[in-house]
């Protein structure tokens, strides 16, 4: 959504324009504020902070309206930040605690989780800083791409475990995508 401030009067002010995404009208405000929160604590929140809103994704019962959301936000987090090792483990790791809480149904939204995951194991650059095999996660944006492709590799399986016996696809097809990384003219790091 697009604004245009005004000023006191009603009228147009400097001309500046300013941007808000808002959560569809459907949700309350204690969701969308909650999805504010959440998702503000994985972009830039202390270490604590990013700890504290997984531990509550992995738990908490009554956020199912929001998965799409928090689903899109992963999405398009990763897609967009795919150099960013360290911000895309705590993306995966989000993913984790979705799929993992018991409490969430996440079928309707699995053919958007999986291909972000699937990017975090077999792309083939995850690090701004040429190698990224820093194994301290240190160096540029870069950071330990190894670790990423293994968290989300497990994140994966996870996913495959859970939802695999219902969607009696859904393993053959990630199987095969994971084999297309193993051709041999693909990089080490996709291959990995």
């Amino acid at each position: 959504i697009v604004g245009v401030g005004t000023g006191a009067g009603g009228g147009s002010s400097s001309g500046s324009v300013s941007v808000r995404q808002l959560l569809p009208r459907l949700l309350s405000e204690e969701l969308r504020l909650y999805f504010t929160r959440i998702t503000l604590a994985v972009e830039r929140g202390t270490p604590s902070q990013v700890e504290a809103a997984l531990t509550a994704i992995g738990r908490d019962s009554g956020i199912q309206e929001l998965v799409p959301f928090f689903v899109r936000f992963i999405s398009r987090q990763v897609y967009d930040n795919i150099g960013r090792v360290e911000y895309c483990r705590t993306l995966v790791q989000l993913a984790g605690k979705l799929v993992d809480n018991p409490h969430l149904h996440l079928e309707l939204n699995l053919h958007q989780l999986l291909p972000p995951l699937i990017t975090c194991v077999v792309a083939r650059r995850l690090a701004t800083d040429g190698f990224g095999g820093g194994v301290d996660g240190e160096g540029g944006g870069g950071g330990n791409h190894w670790a990423l492709r293994e968290e989300a590799a497990g994140v994966l399986m996870s996913a495959c475990s859970i939802f695999g016996e219902q969607y009696t696809t859904l393993k053959a097809r990630v199987l095969r995508t994971l084999c297309e990384a193993l051709s041999p003219d693909m990089p080490l790091t996709t291959q990995y």
